[in-house]
C-alpha cells in the first residue's frame, strides 16, 4: 500500500484490490496511515533538503525526473515481463 502512493493507476485501484483480497478494515487503514505519512514526508523531507541547499536548486528539475523514473522503472519492467509471459502463453496456444 505505500508504494502503491508513489504510482498514480496503481493508487487508484489499492482499495479495490484490498476489498477483493478480503483485507481487514483495521489492517487496511493502518497502512493507508503509514502509506500517507511515509508519502508525505517524503516529498516534505526533498523539499526542504533541496530548498536548504541553494547548489542543489539548479538541478532540482533532474532531481525531480529522476525521482519520477525511480519510482515508474519497476513498474515499467512489470508491464513488459507481463507482456513477455501472455506473448509466450499465446505462441503456445496458437501451436496447439
Amino acid at each position: 500500500m505505500t508504494v502503491g502512493l508513489y504510482l498514480p493507476i496503481i493508487r487508484t485501484f489499492a482499495s479495490i484490490v484490498a476489498g477483493m483480497v478480503r483485507l481487514t478494515f483495521r489492517r487496511y487503514i493502518l497502512l493507508t496511515v503509514a502509506g500517507s505519512v511515509v508519502w508525505i514526508l517524503s516529498f516534505v523531507l526533498a523539499g526542504y533538503f533541496i530548498g536548504s541547499r541553494p547548489y542543489l536548486k539548479p538541478w532540482l528539475n533532474y532531481i525531480v525526473v529522476g525521482f519520477i523514473l525511480v519510482v515508474t522503472i519497476p513498474l515499467i519492467i512489470w508491464i513488459f515481463k507481463e507482456l513477455s509471459k501472455m506473448r509466450k502463453e499465446n505462441k503456445e496456444k496458437e501451436r496447439e
